[in-house]
């Protein structure tokens, strides 16, 4: 597909320059979630297999570049790693809140909840930090 073939470019070229330490990628719906609505659909799952495939051949190759998924469409936070690439759901900006099912779907080292939040990303040259930033609401008597 076009979509295929410019997401190879982009990870050959990334992979290719050793100034590159992060790549991201940005999906609507989650590839991975343990929010109780909107599982994963095939789409993401095949996309997530492909970046995994991706990060496997960085790591094989001794590249230090690291893929980062920010994922929305669930109102959770859920940060997860799977194949060496790092998953954040982080749905929490106004909308109804969704449950979460922490038992059904993670892995050691995931971090989850439920609130008004947004993520902060601290890039510092080869090292990167997420932060979870909570979003005070009136109900919590702030205006």
């Amino acid at each position: 597909t076009v979509q295929g073939r410019f997401l190879q470019e982009q990870f050959e070229k990334a992979k290719g320059d050793d100034s590159y330490h992060f790549l991201f990628v940005i999906f609507h719906r989650p590839a991975y979630t343990i929010g109780t609505r909107h599982s994963p659909r095939s789409s993401e799952r095949e996309l997530a297999t492909v970046l995994e495939g991706y990060q496997q051949r960085c790591i094989q190759e001794g590249r230090t570049l690291q893929l980062v998924v920010l994922m929305g469409h669930n109102h959770i936070y859920y940060r997860t790693r799977r194949n060496g690439v790092t998953y954040i759901v982080t749905g929490g900006g106004g909308a109804t809140l969704y449950d979460v099912h922490p038992k059904e779907g993670t892995v050691p080292g995931d971090a989850w909840g439920v609130g008004y939040h947004y993520v902060l990303v601290t890039i510092n040259r080869s090292e990167i930090e997420f932060k979870v930033m909570p979003i005070p609401t009136l109900g919590e008597g702030r205006n």
